[in-house]
């Protein structure tokens, strides 16, 4: 055999060698590794050990609120409710309005110490005192008295109407042609504090100085500020410009 045929040999053979040594090293390692759990029992899992069994908080759903139009109950409106009853005018809508934490609408008329029917095309309208219960049975929290008609009877019966909505529970605010403290009423649901400012406009554009100074005192009492405004052109299919 040749030198260089020898030396081949014999680095075969080492390689051999090592390879079988590392193989014994490898196989006892493991060995060693996999011994100690070999016939011990595992630890039990539990699959529920991560599921809190706390009461989850409760979800705060948002305050909601509704804002309707005119409700004008007198002329034939009144004829009306005196032949189908009070809650014939609300059928289709009477869950609506109770759906909502505050629905306000604007209250077309006033409550003089005389109610006389008001004529067909009169513009002048008594309404009947105990409609304003019959509007918060129909779930009516607010009605704004911000409008041209509440002094229909003067001043006198517009004070008159302020009483019997407190005599009803019913909340009134606004006037037809003062911007003060009884234009501003706060309201509570759902933890959320609601100022709503009632302002009639239609007459003139409203005194801005005195707005913006009662909406200061909105925004301290207050979370979220509302200006329900009654105004624009009457009998009209579109809105003004």
């Amino acid at each position: 055999m040749s030198i260089l045929k020898r030396r081949e040999a014999n680095s075969l053979k080492l390689r051999r060698s090592i390879l079988g040594i590392f193989l014994v090293v490898f196989i006892v390692a493991g060995f060693v590794c996999i011994h100690p759990v070999i016939g011990t029992e595992l630890p039990h899992i539990s699959l529920s050990a991560n599921v809190s069994t706390a009461r989850p908080t409760p979800v705060e759903l948002p305050t909601s609120l509704l804002f309707v139009g005119d409700v004008m109950l007198g002329r034939n409106v009144e004829n009306i409710i005196e032949s189908k009853g009070f809650s014939f005018l609300f059928d289709n809508v009477a869950t609506l309005v109770a759906s909502h934490d505050i629905s306000v609408a604007n209250f077309e008329g006033t409550i003089p110490k005389t109610h006389v029917k008001t004529p067909s095309f009169v513009m002048q309208f008594s309404i009947r005192d105990e409609y304003l219960s019959e509007l918060k049975d129909i779930g009516f929290d607010a009605l704004s008295l911000a409008n041209n008609h509440s002094y229909d009877y003067g001043k006198e019966e517009f004070e008159h109407t302020q009483e019997l909505c407190q005599t009803h529970s019913m909340i009134c605010g606004g006037s037809p042609v003062l911007l003060g403290d009884e234009s501003i009423k706060i309201f509570e649901a759902n933890g959320d504090t609601i100022g709503i400012l009632f302002l009639n406009a239609v007459f003139d554009a409203p005194d801005y100085k005195k707005l913006e100074s009662l909406l200061t005192v909105l925004k301290k009492q207050s979370d979220t500020q509302i200006v329900y405004v009654h105004w624009g052109d009457e009998y009209k299919l579109i809105h003004n410009d």
